[in-house]
C-alpha cells in the first residue's frame, strides 16, 4: 500500500505523463514569456513507467489520478492514450481527470479517450475565448483542431468534459459566449456535475508573473491574498495525495514538483535547483518554507485591489 509521510494512505495521485507541448503560452513556467525555459528538461512517461510507477495494487487503492502538466501536455506524451487505458483497465470506477489544451491529436484519437476515461471521469479542455482570442494566450493553438477535438470527445456519450477558462482583457467580454459554446457542444450535464461536485464552465483570473516581454497580456483586478504569520497546512497531506513528475520521481504535491525545473533566478530557485529528492520530500515538513506557505497557509487576509493598482503590479 502506497502511504505518506504521515503513514496515511495515498488516494489520489497527480501525473505530469510529459514536459513537452504543442503551444507556447506566455505564462507558462515552461516558456516564460516569449523565451523557452532554460531549466527545462524535456522527457516523458511511457506506459512501462505507469506500470512500473503505480502497479495494479497501488491503483486499486486510488479514488481519483489527474493528469495534468506543470509544464507539459499530457496529450503530447506518446503513450497518454495507451496509460488511461491501463488505469481504467485496473479499475472501473475510479475517478481520471485529464487536463489539455486540446488543439493537437486527431478525432480518432479523442474519441478513443473518451472511451477510456468512460463515466467515471472527465477531460477539462482549456478554451480562452473564442476563434479570435483564444490563440492570444494560447499561442499555437489551432482553434479548428480544438473544437472538432471536442466534437469527437463528446461524440461517443461516455465520458463528460469540461471547459476551463483564464479570463484577460481581451477575453473577459466572452464569457457568455464561451458559456453558449460550452452548451452547443455537450459540456457536463448538471447531474454529473452534482455527482463530481464540479461546475461545467469554469472562468479564472490568473495571477502569474507577466514576463516585461509580453508586457501586452492584461490580467483582470481580482481578490488579491496577503499571507499572514500562521500554521501550515500540508494540502497533500490532507488530500492524501502525491505527484508523480515526468522524471519518474515522486514528490509530496505538484508544487514541490515544479521546483528542480523553475524559470526564475532568484535565489529561492537557484537553491532549489541544488535540492536533492530527500530534500524536496521532506519541505512540508518545514512550515517556515516559502513554497508550503504561500501554497498551503492557513491564514490569509483577503482585500480587493482597484485595477489600476493591480496592474502597476507588473
Amino acid at each position: 500500500m502506497m502511504l505518506n509521510r504521515y503513514q496515511r494512505p495515498i488516494r489520489s495521485i497527480h501525473v505530469e505523463l510529459s514536459t513537452f507541448c504543442n503551444l507556447a503560452c506566455p505564462q507558462c513556467p515552461r516558456t516564460f514569456g516569449d523565451e523557452p525555459n532554460p531549466n527545462l528538461v524535456l522527457q516523458q512517461l511511457y506506459l512501462e513507467d505507469i506500470e512500473r510507477l503505480i502497479p495494479p495494487e497501488d491503483i486499486c487503492q486510488l479514488k481519483q489520478i489527474l493528469l495534468c502538466g506543470n509544464y507539459g501536455e499530457p496529450a503530447m506524451a506518446k503513450d497518454a492514450l495507451e496509460i488511461v487505458q491501463y488505469i481504467r483497465s485496473v479499475s472501473p470506477t475510479i475517478k481520471i481527470e485529464f487536463k489539455t489544451n486540446g488543439s493537437l491529436r486527431t478525432p480518432q484519437w479523442w474519441m478513443a479517450l473518451s472511451e477510456a476515461i468512460g463515466n467515471y471521469g472527465w477531460v477539462d479542455f482549456a478554451v480562452d475565448g473564442l476563434e479570435d482570442t483564444n490563440h492570444l494566450y494560447r499561442r499555437g493553438a489551432k482553434w479548428v483542431t480544438l473544437i472538432e477535438n471536442i466534437k469527437a470527445y463528446a461524440s461517443t456519450k461516455k465520458s463528460h468534459f469540461r471547459i476551463e477558462t483564464l479570463l484577460f482583457g481581451h477575453n473577459v467580454h466572452q464569457k457568455e459566449a464561451i458559456r453558449e459554446l460550452g452548451a452547443e457542444l455537450g459540456v457536463m450535464n448538471p447531474e454529473t456535475c452534482a455527482r463530481f461536485k464540479l461546475e461545467p464552465i469554469v472562468f479564472k483570473k490568473t495571477t502569474r508573473f507577466v514576463h516585461p516581454s509580453v508586457s501586452w497580456l492584461k490580467l483582470l483586478p481580482q481578490e488579491s491574498v496577503e499571507l499572514e504569520k500562521g500554521a501550515v497546512s500540508c494540502m497533500a497531506a490532507n488530500q492524501q495525495s502525491m505527484y508523480l513528475g515526468a522524471d519518474g520521481i515522486f514528490y509530496p504535491c505538484c508544487y514541490i514538483g515544479m521546483r528542480p525545473y523553475s524559470p526564475f533566478d532568484n535565489e529561492d530557485a537557484l537553491r532549489a535547483r541544488e535540492e536533492s529528492i530527500e530534500d524536496l520530500n521532506l519541505l512540508p515538513l518545514n512550515p517556515t518554507h516559502k513554497s508550503c506557505h504561500i501554497t498551503c497557509t492557513q491564514t490569509k487576509t483577503v482585500k480587493k485591489l482597484p485595477e489600476e493598482q493591480f496592474h502597476s503590479k507588473f
